[in-house]
């Protein structure tokens, strides 16, 4: 009010919009200070910085130009060049930023931080750690679990405790620089999970607005799926029979898509299909995704994303429909009490874990995750040679992402191989150092280096194939197998688990009674490791379980789309019901 005219004072009270992420009203002010100082190198910088934020990557980019323009050398503009460009996954252009930017300020966290995490997503890991372990600081959002995930996915273990010990303080201390997937891989608490999720809510989503939601309705039941992967993805794996299978008689199923980069492939172009409506938000703000879900009348939004790539909690966090649900994409809670419920299991939400979840639990009659009966089978494997497989002895197979695997599992994988004579270890293989990093491993634990085998990527159909190809599959941990376990399953291959104390860590258990081998989930490290030796020397046990997952793959709970469907058409209505009376969400179990 006394000053008016001073672009500094508009600019600073931007800032803080921006912090309480009231975007709309941040872009009125900062733009009402570029109008007053428009080469002003940091209210532009700011302005770009915004943009990211709202996800508006091509004006972020835009104005990070203008204040790289009006100051040639100022640092910070490059790096909201890196950051829009990141957005639009052209990430060897946001590298070059990066450098542009640390040309001019070697210092700058914020670049190495997002150079790194550049080079990652090009699959420059060796190259990527050096500088994701110099941003690691616990003041840079995110930057501790960004350097010890790169660790684990090279399987460089010899900063792993020191790196794990520092994400966990941070999480205990309320900071923010383990981040919330990173909390997933560690051996973290339920607590501590949940801390980490709650903090990154808090630090990225914008406050609610007072939008208030009819309390009755009439017609079917609207419900919004959105996600940044409805493509040849995990998720639409999964999930296409279930837009496809739900009853148009009383529900009325919309897609909210997101994320740049998305493939159009032909599960892009089934998923499509199966909506009532298909709705391409990419590029739009926030603010008028959830203005046209509000339009639409949504009754219940599903969040398929959680706190992985692309994902949009801000959508959540204005609130895209009355009843919001975290489902599927993250396997954990999400920390915010915006999400009304969270869709699990008897194994993967245990009632006695209810404290660890902001989300009020639903807990399914078989198991959480969907599947689709519709994908391929698996056809006949390979020889094994072909496969680069011995053509006699015992195959463990695991082809979980290299970061789940940690010394620990690593250990007890190479003392199974110990106690199997002539056994060899098959992984996917992520990238070469990766496999460099674990064959020295192996022979530092007197293991020929030659047992352990790595599989490059394929198509869905050879991957299957192959599976038939091996004997066991061995399971991850603190990490499970997830969507990875249940291609096991289907193409016929027994998963050896281990139940673990969280949410991401008791997957396979689910998986693997819902398709009807509960024999094969043990609770100790012992136990996982007696029964993967004991299945290599019972040849005649374990032939009894692959007949029995072969004749329970089309009727088995995992598989049945149709059942699981109804299941959580139930769950849905049951969620209305309470809303509609105007009660509080509660816990829903469907009996089993």
């Amino acid at each position: 009010a006394a000053m008016p005219d001073s672009a500094q004072v508009h600019g600073l009270r931007a800032n803080a919009l921006a912090r309480l992420h009231r975007f709309e009203e941040a872009t009125a002010a900062y733009d009402r200070a570029l109008a007053l100082a428009p080469a002003a190198p940091d209210l532009l910088y700011n302005r770009a910085a915004l943009c990211v934020e709202m996800g508006r990557w091509d004006e972020a980019l835009d104005f990070a130009a203008a204040a790289q323009h009006a100051a040639p050398d100022f640092a910070p503009a490059y790096v909201a060049e890196a950051m829009a460009l990141r957005g639009l996954e052209r990430y060897a252009d946001a590298i070059a930023a990066c450098d542009a930017a640390l040309s001019r300020d070697p210092a700058l966290l914020d670049a190495r931080l997002a150079r790194g995490m550049s080079l990652e997503a090009l699959g420059r890991h060796e190259d990527a750690l050096p500088d994701l372990e110099g941003a690691a600081t616990p003041g840079l959002p995110s930057a501790l679990g960004a350097s010890l995930l790169c660790s684990l996915q090279i399987c460089k273990w010899d900063t792993l405790d020191a790196k794990a010990a520092a994400c966990l303080a941070d999480i205990d201390a309320g900071g923010d620089g383990a981040g919330p997937f990173a909390a997933l891989a560690l051996e973290a608490s339920p607590r501590q999970q949940q801390a980490a999720a709650a903090r990154f809510f808090k630090n990225t989503a914008p406050a609610p607005d007072s939008y208030q939601w009819p309390r009755t309705r009439s017609g079917k039941l609207k419900v919004g799926y959105f996600s940044a992967d409805f493509f040849d993805h995990a998720t639409s794996r999964l999930a296409a029979g279930l837009f496809e299978a739900h009853d148009r008689n009383d529900f009325e199923i919309f897609a909210f898509s997101f994320g740049a980069g998305a493939p159009r492939d032909p599960m892009r172009a089934r998923v499509e299909k199966a909506f009532d409506r298909f709705i391409d938000a990419t590029g739009d703000a926030a603010s008028a995704t959830v203005a046209q879900a509000r339009a639409l009348g949504l009754h219940i939004a599903v969040d398929l994303k959680g706190f992985t790539k692309n994902s949009r909690p801000a959508l959540f966090a204005l609130g895209a429909a009355p009843i919001q649900v975290n489902y599927l994409g993250y396997p954990g809670s999400l920390g915010s009490t915006r999400y009304d419920y969270v869709i699990g299991d008897r194994f993967v939400t245990p009632p006695e874990h209810a404290p660890w979840f902001s989300e009020q639990i639903v807990t399914l009659p078989h198991s959480y995750q969907v599947n689709d009966a519709k994908r391929m089978p698996a056809g006949p494997p390979p020889a094994r040679r072909d496969l680069g497989l011995p053509e006699q002895g015992f195959v463990f197979a695991s082809f979980n992402n290299t970061f789940k695997v940690t010394p620990r599992v690593f250990g007890i994988w190479m003392r199974i191989l110990k106690a199997v004579d002539g056994s060899v270890l098959w992984q996917l293989e992520d990238n070469a150092a990766a496999g460099r990093n674990m064959r020295a491993e192996a022979a530092a634990r007197g293991i020929d280096p030659a047992r352990l085998i790595f599989a490059p990527r394929a198509g869905m159909a050879a991957h299957l194939a192959r599976h038939r190809a091996a004997d066991v599959f061995l399971d991850t941990f603190p990490y499970n197998a997830h969507t990875t376990a249940s291609d096991a399953l289907w193409a016929g291959l027994p998963v050896v688990t281990r139940l673990g104390d969280t949410f991401a860590g008791r997957v396979a258990a689910g998986l693997s009674a819902a398709a009807g081998l509960p024999e094969l989930i043990t609770h100790s490290d012992e136990d996982y490791e007696a029964l993967a030796v004991t299945l290599a020397r019972s040849p005649d046990v374990l032939a009894r379980y692959r007949a029995r997952l072969e004749s329970n793959r089309l009727t088995c709970p995992l598989f049945d789309t149709g059942r699981f469907t109804r299941d959580l058409e139930t769950a849905y209505r049951q969620m209305w019901a309470t809303y509609e009376a105007g009660e509080a969400p509660r816990p829903i179990t469907m009996p089993g």
